[in-house]
């Protein structure tokens, strides 16, 4: 059976996007955290606990941990991982500086670009070359493209279960939840829009973020 090692430093990638799913996965997985020296067993952690998925916590001191690719490599070679699978821009440089001298294929997924200050810009086209690179890139909407004529590249829009239950029995009125960064590309305004005028739906939004107090009005 193939093993795959999903590699990121966003808590909320982890948790709400490859925790739910890598037990129904046809191969083997493992997750690594990228996290700053001395932070505390982190809930991620101790889900992937109770779900038997083997988690590791890599330390990184700075954006480029040259100590913090050496471990995941070792643990590339430990557990006989053949693909490895980066979410955001530092998993993406430590995990194809770990991979690519003992030749393990790697996968980014692009969930998307904020370009809202200077340093970040830098951050983000210093990706953009670094991905041409890779084994392949998987985007998750078709705007994203532009940004990658010419790369090896995959569409695939992110999903939901859609077997999980969405309301409650008896219940009078439909409940809707959305969890995520308070910020234009997460399109709340655009929810808050489209659920105006419609009776029995409650909507309850969790996060924060550059718009919080212009949603709040």
């Amino acid at each position: 059976m193939k093993t795959i090692l999903f590699l990121s430093s966003d808590f909320n990638c982890l948790f709400f996007l490859i925790l739910p799913y890598s037990l129904h996965l046809n191969f083997s997985s493992l997750i690594i955290s990228l996290e700053k020296p001395g932070s505390p067993l982190s809930l991620l952690g101790q889900e992937a606990s109770k779900l038997n998925i083997p988690f590791f916590r890599v330390e990184c001191r700075a954006q480029f941990d040259s100590c913090a690719v050496k471990e995941i490599r070792a643990l590339l070679a430990e557990h006989e991982v053949d693909v490895v699978h980066s979410h955001n821009y530092k998993a993406n440089l430590l995990g194809f500086m770990a991979a690519r001298p003992i030749k393990r294929p790697i996968v980014a997924t692009v969930h998307g670009y904020l370009s809202e200050n200077t340093k970040v810009r830098f951050y983000e086209a210093f990706d953009r070359g670094l991905l041409r690179f890779f084994s392949r890139v998987v985007l998750v909407r078709e705007d994203q493209q532009k940004w990658f004529r010419g790369y090896k590249t995959t569409l695939i829009h992110n999903g939901i279960d859609v077997e999980a239950p969405n309301r409650r029995e008896g219940a009078g009125s439909v409940n809707l939840g959305i969890v995520g960064r308070l910020s234009q590309e997460k399109g709340h305004a655009l929810l808050f829009e489209a659920l105006a005028g419609i009776k029995d739906v409650e909507l309850l939004v969790a996060g924060d973020g550059p718009l919080r107090s212009e949603l709040e009005e």
